[in-house]
């Protein structure tokens, strides 16, 4: 993802029991291209200054600012870790503030994507838990498998509501990777599931909401890449003050990969008036007066309705 602003692809890497590493792209006439600027932007460690056991990693912007943050899941006795991008300059451990701190400390977090289930333009969380280790066997030890999890933004504050998000929140597994997309096609994202000794799972997501979304399948031209890595889509509609922000992302999770469709819950951004598409080439298309569905943009092209979803 693009951390900074600066239209370069910056990597950030999480990493099991060490600091994380977050190379700054800065350009292909500086050596060496890309530098490991994890602990001076503040995104390699936690807010007390310790490194923990990274697992999975979700990018996305959560409170709606522009700028791409960062959520890790960890290990067992650890909470799982949220870094605000702080406009681009800098990142800032948010995770108690956020209401992601008490929640998991009593879960292994593995796979978790950012998402809008409920087309409400906030970005929501998803994790799945499971341990490393079966230790049933010893009394008071950590259970192997664990309830996954589900957290609602409330605008930039997170809300568990895994008890009240049905019966797939109900039953401990032992997850493992995870992946969103709306792969029934009927509008709106659900989820992939990877257990370690148990079948996956389809999530569904049946939400009842009153807002709906889109999604946006690109291709790249020859000057940026077919998969549209790094592409920036912006969504303006008449009830939001700032454009709602995605960025086609390069990784994530937990040895998974989601819906390379890029999905946009309007929320009060309905009706949408203008979708602005910036390109890794830094050629940008403007499209107005979307409808809600699912569209194929080519760079420098056309956007058209996709008949099938896919």
């Amino acid at each position: 993802a693009d951390f900074n602003g600066d239209g370069r692809l910056d990597i950030y890497v999480a990493n099991d029991g060490m600091p994380n590493f977050l190379y700054v792209n800065r350009g292909e006439s500086v050596a060496p291209r890309f530098e490991n600027q994890s602990t001076l932007l503040g995104a390699a460690v936690n807010f007390q200054g310790k490194a923990e056991a990274s697992m999975g990693v979700a990018c996305g912007d959560y409170n709606g600012d522009g700028w791409m943050d960062l959520f890790l899941t960890h290990f067992y006795a650890e909470t799982n870790t949220l870094y605000q991008n702080v406009d681009g300059a800098s990142f800032r451990d948010e995770t108690i503030s956020a209401g992601l701190g008490p929640s998991s400390r009593s879960k292994l977090g593995f796979g978790t994507e950012f998402f809008d289930p409920d087309n409400d333009g906030r970005l929501d969380l998803i994790v799945t838990n499971g341990h490393i280790d079966d230790f049933s066997y010893k009394p008071g030890s950590p259970p192997y498998a664990m309830l996954p999890q589900l957290y609602r933004n409330q605008g930039g504050r997170f809300e568990d509501v895994s008890r009240w998000a049905g019966a797939f929140f109900q039953k401990p597994e032992i997850g493992r990777g995870l992946a969103v997309g709306d792969w029934d096609n009927d509008g709106d994202i659900d989820a992939a599931i990877s257990h370690q000794k148990t079948a996956s799972a389809l999530v569904r997501n049946d939400t009842e909401t009153e807002h709906r979304g889109i999604f946006v399948r690109l291709i790249g031209g020859p000057k940026s890449n077919r998969s549209a890595i790094h592409t920036i889509i912006e969504a303006e509609g008449e009830g939001v003050q700032v454009p709602l922000v995605r960025e086609v992302i390069g990784g994530g999770s937990f040895q998974s990969h989601s819906d390379r469709r890029v999905h946009i819950g309007l929320g009060e951004a309905e009706p949408l008036e203008r979708l602005k598409i910036t390109w890794p080439s830094g050629k940008m298309d403007e499209w107005g007066n979307i409808k809600p569905g699912h569209y194929i943009a080519v760079e420098k092209q056309f956007l058209l309705p996709s008949p099938t979803g896919h």
